[in-house]
């Protein structure tokens, strides 16, 4: 059933996470009885995303399971009702200009989970989200200020053509 909500979504930045979501494995999803919308959530990973006109009990299971659900301005007004306990906050699709930007002033590079459970000086909240995302195979760029690395990047969902990228 995923692969036919997943093949109806078009690979466009606004459906990076959410067609991440349908093939990511333990995935689960909803569809409505009429086909109408849907709710994909990944509990693992703390994320869903609402399509279309969901049934309310799949929203409202998905709501448990997850923390955040990205819903989308033709759906918000719909689901609101269902998730009186969240917080909506609205986001922003930013798509790379075609001219890469120049060379950053730090030195880059790929930096592993090794490398990473030995920083000390990142908060904790920091070293868990960095230390899950390179756990799952998660290929990982770090600019450094001398010895320390501060600043990360990491593929946090992906389609055929298509990274939204993490940051930290």
């Amino acid at each position: 059933m995923m692969q036919h909500l997943h093949s109806h979504l078009p690979d466009l930045p606004r459906w990076v996470e959410t067609r991440d979501l349908l093939q990511r494995e333990g995935s689960q999803v909803a569809e409505h009885q009429y086909q109408s919308g849907f709710v994909v959530w990944n509990s693992k990973h703390g994320l869903g995303s609402v399509v279309g006109e969901p049934e309310a009990e799949a929203l409202k299971q998905a709501a448990v399971e997850v923390p955040e659900l990205l819903a989308f301005p033709e759906n918000i007004e719909r689901v609101r009702p269902f998730l009186p306990e969240f917080n909506a906050e609205p986001a922003t699709v930013f798509s790379a200009s075609a001219q890469l930007p120049s060379a950053p002033p730090h030195l880059c590079r790929e930096i592993g989970l090794r490398e990473i459970t030995a920083q000390a000086h990142l908060p904790d909240d920091l070293a868990a989200e960095l230390r899950s995302a390179a756990g799952d195979d998660v290929p990982m760029v770090a600019a450094f200020d001398g010895p320390l690395p501060v600043a990360f990047s990491f593929v946090a969902a992906q389609t055929e053509s298509l990274i939204g990228v993490g940051k930290a």
